[in-house]
């Protein structure tokens, strides 16, 4: 949290339009440089089988907040966008192919 806060002072200097395909692309690449250099993320990440997984957005309900994460519905269902949680499923899904063909 700390370098976020210390980064904003650069907003300004953004290039990168958030919620982009572009900013999707890099979250994505981020979270796979993550768990690839953390097997344990990899296997909890595993376990969840083929679960739904939401970036729980609690009671905040800005756009990005909607756009990144969710609320929980049911056991399949979110009321938002979720793409953290698509990223995350994407990712093990990757994982269990690999797991595969190896």
């Amino acid at each position: 949290m700390g370098a976020k806060m210390k980064v904003k002072k650069y907003k300004h200097e953004m290039v990168l339009e958030p919620m982009s395909d572009k900013d999707i692309e890099n979250t994505r690449m981020c979270v796979k440089l993550k768990f690839d250099q953390h097997p344990k993320l990899q296997f909890l990440l595993s376990g969840t089988e083929i679960k739904m997984i939401y970036e729980d957005i609690g009671n905040r309900n800005g756009a990005r907040h909607k756009f990144w994460g969710a609320k929980k519905i049911s056991d399949q269902e979110g009321d938002r966008v979720n793409m953290m949680g698509i990223i995350l499923m994407e990712l093990r899904d990757q994982y269990r192919l690999e797991d595969e063909t190896t």
